[in-house]
């Protein structure tokens, strides 16, 4: 059966992905790669702070993913203090990875909406669902055309992340990366600085987006295979 609302989604996304896209032979479509050099940058100022218990359990996750090969579905809770984000909640269920589509469980939306329940509702608090991607492919580094669509999909369809009264942004680990991004209703922007904070309170530059792009990728998104 078709799912037309997702369906509808997905257009969505492919019209505002336009041109960011690259399709992958011989894949479902929902896998094409969506360019990270061409998101958008989040505004000067604009910052991820993860604590240091979070930082080592994403740790934990990128060590897991690259040894089984496995995409691993996760969520973070924090809260925003104006641009900046600080994340100091991690959720995973470690025995709900299915290879390569990381499907979020019940187990983990429960978690999330225990989280929500007991939320202030006035922007503050901010919810990143994420997930893994293995190097099994050129293109791990870069957010799918599906995973964009799922996290469009996520905000429009609770209206508690719809109207803002809690944020919600999502972030891929992939290769050593801890990419965020940001969807505002009409664009996905990139966050360009991560950092974990220690028990001392100092902080630590974290990689994100790295610049680590095969020759498959370049000749893709540069030879007119772009979709």
């Amino acid at each position: 059966m078709v799912d037309f609302k997702h369906a509808k989604y997905l257009m969505q996304t492919k019209i505002k992905m336009q041109n960011r896209i690259a399709a992958i032979y011989d894949q479902d479509e929902e896998m094409s790669a969506v360019d990270n050099a061409r998101l958008p940058v989040m505004p000067q100022g604009s910052a991820v702070i993860l604590s240091q218990d979070v930082y080592e359990a994403l740790s934990v996750v990128q060590d897991v993913t690259r040894d089984t090969n496995k995409e691993y579905p996760f969520f973070l809770m924090g809260r925003v203090d104006g641009q900046v984000v600080y994340f100091d909640k991690f959720t995973a269920d470690s025995k709900n990875s299915q290879g390569t589509v990381a499907n979020f469980s019940q187990f983990l939306i429960n978690k999330l909406t225990d989280f929500i329940a007991v939320s202030p509702k006035d922007g503050s608090r901010i919810v990143a669902h994420g997930h893994s991607h293995p190097k099994l492919s050129d293109y791990y580094l870069n957010f799918s055309l599906g995973d964009m669509t799922g996290y469009m999909e996520m905000q429009d369809d609770n209206p508690v992340f719809k109207s803002k009264q809690i944020e919600l942004c999502s972030v891929l680990l992939a290769g050593g990366n801890y990419n965020f991004l940001f969807y505002d209703g009409n664009d996905y922007y990139k966050f360009s600085e991560v950092f974990y904070q220690d028990k001392n309170g100092a902080l630590h530059p974290v990689p994100c987006y790295g610049t680590e792009k095969s020759n498959l990728m370049t000749r893709v998104f540069n030879g007119g295979r772009n979709s």
